[in-house]
């Protein structure tokens, strides 16, 4: 059914440079519904929300599409996708603000659940869709439950109000790609619960995330997530543009950062990861790493800030001294009144005695 919804898209859409516009298609296509034909206005005023959930009640139970013509689309409350089998919402034009279909709310709950069913696998995808949330909820919940295949792609998803953009309640199979992530306010872009710790896939690839400041907000919080994979991404305004913490086997790639303090943060327990031609404008910092000594992996990475370490070492267990550790900075710890500061440099380690606390 997958490779099916995108021989349809084919037909409906055309390329130009990297955007991705999206014609109205004819009344009665077969597979795709669209929401004027049950009631959608689409004028910024009338309220859009029980008509657009009822064109997604009525695509057939083995999936389909429904379409968004360009238009502004008031939702009051959560439109919710709870499904067992395929089912796109796509929007005409490129999934800016500028032009094509918008969805906005000002609600304290989510503006787009996506509600999974139990253990039943199902696909779910968002195209080219501006979705635009003033109030205190999500703009996009995804969960509780397991075992969706979830697509964001060309879409604009923003939080102007309280809440996170893309909150994951799940284990989920997740790609985003070619979007535009925001939030407008000291919350979080995207970020996952403790109840979506292990994705079996999670993958950013050419998206763009960004905040209101470099004093506020954080960009991508990936704490207890394994297996992700970030490729050429762009971070803007924010307080902290990665957050991996606990998160293990991931790899970032092409990551770039603007106006960010923290570029990368590194919590307990992050291990195992790969950062590789990334772009640091900002500090890096590394907090306690109560796992041990698994390596972290950072090659050709450029414009990294200072570098803030936490790491805390037993003695006993300190890394000798090698060339892939210029650079770093622990504390070595051996008991309350023998705690120093080990530095490497030059494919050696150094050591500042600095003895009891004062």
């Amino acid at each position: 059914m997958k490779r099916l919804l995108i021989v349809v898209l084919v037909v409906v859409c055309t390329s130009v440079g990297h955007a991705r516009y999206i014609s109205e298609p004819a009344r009665g296509f077969a597979g795709i519904v669209n929401v004027k034909d049950y009631g959608a206005k689409g004028d910024g005023v009338t309220d859009d929300t029980v008509a657009i959930q009822n064109a997604i009640a009525v695509v057939p139970a083995a999936g389909g599409i429904v379409f968004f013509p360009a238009g502004t689309y008031r939702v009051t409350s959560t439109l919710t996708i709870n499904r067992k089998r395929a089912l796109t919402l796509v929007g005409s034009g490129r999934g800016e603000t500028a032009a094509g279909a918008i969805l906005k709310a000002n609600i304290t709950a989510p503006l787009l659940h996506i509600a999974q069913r139990g253990n039943t696998a199902f696909e779910i995808a968002i195209k080219s869709l501006v979705l635009f949330q003033e109030g205190s909820g999500e703009t996009i919940k995804v969960g509780p439950g397991s075992n969706a295949d979830i697509t964001f792609e060309n879409i604009y998803a923003t939080n102007a109000g309280s809440g996170t953009t893309i909150l994951f309640d799940s284990t989920v199979d997740t790609e985003i790609y070619r979007s535009s992530i925001r939030v407008q306010h000291g919350g979080k872009a995207i970020d996952f619960l403790a109840s979506a710790a292990s994705p079996t896939t999670f993958s950013l690839r050419k998206t763009q995330l960004q905040g209101m400041n470099s004093t506020t907000g954080i960009a991508i919080d990936l704490t207890g997530v394994s297996g992700a994979h970030l490729k050429d991404v762009i971070i803007q305004n924010a307080k902290k543009g990665l957050v991996v913490g606990s998160v293990g086997d991931s790899t970032f790639l092409g990551i770039h950062t603007e106006n960010v303090a923290t570029a990368l943060e590194l919590g307990p327990g992050a291990v195992r990861n790969a950062f590789i031609g990334n772009n640091f404008n900002g500090n890096l910092v590394m907090l306690e790493n109560t796992t041990g000594n698994v390596r972290n992996q950072f090659l050709s990475n450029r414009n990294i800030g200072d570098r803030i370490y936490h790491e805390v070492v037993a003695g006993a267990s300190l890394p000798a001294g090698h060339a892939s550790r210029d650079g770093e900075i622990l504390i070595e710890d051996n008991g309350p009144d023998d705690r120093n500061l080990i530095f490497y440099a030059g494919g050696q380690r150094f050591r500042i005695n600095a003895g009891k606390a004062f």
